[in-house]
């Protein structure tokens, strides 16, 4: 008689297919905090453990995210999906208040006519306006614009009114005899 010791081992490594690529906008700031999806995995004996190299929080841009399959007996395989947060969000800009200014001796005006308030979710905020450098008498609507680092824009009006408030001056000629 003899004793014959077979061992079978699985030298199979688990089939992975990664979750679709995924185009998001941010959710939370300028980030992206949620469900990215699961793998389909199969294999001749068993999966064990599936991971990922996922972050908590996708930052604005591309992310790699590479998964991995690993069996019973310690076969793996690996795929990668790709993440893309891409900033969709204007800005928010609020318009100074109407503005009632009085001419100066030239018959308009120079100087300020205030400043928006603006903010955007992601970056900072690029703020221009049409304005004239000298305001005539009368309305000019000023068109104020907030831009952020991606381009995303929101826009507000102002009213300007200038008024003349200098009165006029006369100078009379002397008695006439006509």
């Amino acid at each position: 008689t003899c004793t014959q010791l077979v061992v079978v081992i699985d030298t199979v490594a688990p089939v992975i297919t990664c979750p679709s690529d995924l185009i998001l906008g941010p959710n939370f700031g300028c980030s992206y905090l949620g469900n990215i999806g699961q793998p389909t995995i199969t294999d001749n004996c068993s999966v064990v453990n599936v991971t990922n190299d996922a972050p908590f929080v996708f930052p604005s841009g591309i992310t790699v995210v590479t998964w991995t399959a690993t069996d019973a007996f310690g076969n793996t395989s690996t795929c990668t999906q790709t993440i893309e947060i891409i900033d969709l969000i204007p800005p928010t800009i609020i318009c100074p208040p109407t503005a009632n200014l009085y001419a100066n001796a030239n018959c308009n005006y120079v100087g300020s006519i205030g400043t928006p308030v603006a903010s955007d979710n992601c970056s900072s905020v690029t703020i221009i306006n049409d304005a004239p450098t000298t305001f005539p008498i009368g309305l000019t609507v000023v068109s104020w614009t907030a831009i952020d680092a991606n381009g995303n824009r929101s826009s507000c009006v102002q009213n300007v009114f200038v008024t003349d408030t200098t009165a006029p001056v006369i100078t009379c000629i002397g008695n006439q005899t006509i």
